[in-house]
């Protein structure tokens, strides 16, 4: 079960997506630990949830929410 800071999000299963969100981290400063990806089919909806070494701030979160194809974002802490 992963633990600690995380974000959630839901896509479109399209080209891209998941190097638009490393691009904003990394601009960030928001380093990736693990990550764990799921689609229901190919091009349709999938999801991921991505483990990171500190907190995520508000700002960082609302420009991930920005991308194409994000359907929705959201950080949580277990």
């Amino acid at each position: 079960m992963p633990r600690g800071n995380m974000i959630f999000f839901t896509n479109d299963d399209k080209p891209g997506v998941i190097g638009g969100i490393g691009t904003v981290l990394g601009k960030c400063n928001v380093n990736i630990a693990g990550m764990h990806l799921g689609r229901e089919r190919q091009g349709g909806r999938a999801l991921a949830l991505l483990l990171v070494d500190d907190p995520v701030r508000t700002e960082v979160i609302e420009q991930v929410r920005k991308l194409a194809n994000i359907l929705s974002a959201k950080v949580v802490r277990v």
